[in-house]
């Protein structure tokens, strides 16, 4: 049932970030990255995913990052709730060219830096740099 509704899903769960409750926008990415973690298992273990076209890891990056792209500020979430957006895009990037080419498109390291910019913890900053690594921009 979820993979059947996924889109639907999916962009219900986005759209909670723009929550102002910073609970709310934990919850939502906490979803969001098992999801995201849900789907890397799933094209582990499934290696005739890429015969079906563009793949749901694919489609979660390109709406996450649309969604990203058109937040105007990021101090707005908490230090953990960027911090497991950043988790999120780096499990979806993850060994994944076509993922990584859309993350591209849709100008994944300007979002990044964007993030980074706001945050303090250097774990976070760390996996900003890898995310940037994996586009192909440092």
């Amino acid at each position: 049932m979820l993979m059947c509704h996924s889109n639907t899903i999916i962009s219900s769960v986005i759209s909670q970030l723009s929550c102002p409750k910073s609970a709310v926008q934990l919850a939502a990415v906490s979803a969001l990255a098992n999801w995201a973690l849900l789907l890397l298992k799933h094209a582990e273990s499934n290696a005739k995913a890429a015969d079906l076209g563009r793949s749901s890891r694919e489609e979660v990056a390109s709406a996450l990052l649309h969604h990203l792209k058109e937040t105007r500020d990021f101090s707005e979430y908490n230090e953990p709730t960027k911090i497991r957006l950043l988790q999120t895009i780096g499990t979806l990037m993850w060994g994944d060219a076509a993922v990584i080419e859309v993350a591209k498109g849709c100008d994944v390291v300007a979002t990044v830096s964007r993030i980074k910019d706001t945050l303090v913890d250097e774990s976070g900053r760390a996996i900003a740099r890898d995310i940037m690594g994996m586009a192909g921009e440092m």
